[in-house]
């Protein structure tokens, strides 16, 4: 698997990935946050993280994308998508 995902970071510098991410709720009802890394030559489960006592406020959903963003570099990311909650309209214009 790590070699799978290798070649796919290895292009990354050349055509660039989109940065995906959606809010959800577990079977046991924790709140997640999943976040993934799309390019055409493969999609990379980047991180999940647990956001139960956080409120999915801008401040925290910025510094989750941050972190994704900083792991591939900030040059290698083309587009950041993620669904339309009003938080996350805030999200995009403090990322760019």
């Amino acid at each position: 698997m790590e070699k799978v995902v290798t070649k796919v970071y290895s292009k990354h510098t050349k055509y660039g990935s989109i940065i995906c991410s959606n809010g959800w709720i577990d079977v046991l009802e924790c709140p997640l946050i999943n976040v993934m890394s799309i390019s055409l030559f493969g999609n990379v489960f980047e991180k999940s993280i647990n956001n139960r006592g956080e409120v999915k406020m801008t401040p925290f959903i910025v510094d989750a994308i941050a972190m994704v963003i900083e792991t591939l570099g900030p040059t290698n990311v083309v587009q950041v998508c993620m669904d339309n909650v009003a938080s996350n309209q805030s999200v995009n214009k403090l990322l760019m």
